[in-house]
């Protein structure tokens, strides 16, 4: 209860700038896409196996 009181109070009175254009919401989404670009690469990284046989 005391964690949801916390996120509550700091989304309400979260300090953010008046002039937010689409630029900011383009680089978020460029953030999360290349996120997802590291994880997704770590996780092909640590299951690639170069052996034709087991390939397909």
């Amino acid at each position: 209860l005391y964690f949801v009181l916390l996120m509550k109070s700091h989304l309400q009175s979260y300090p953010c700038p008046l002039q937010i254009n689409s630029f900011w919401n383009f680089g978020f989404l460029l953030g999360i896409a290349i996120l997802l670009q590291i994880i997704t690469g770590i996780f092909l990284g640590l299951h690639y196996t170069s052996d034709l046989n087991s390939a397909y």
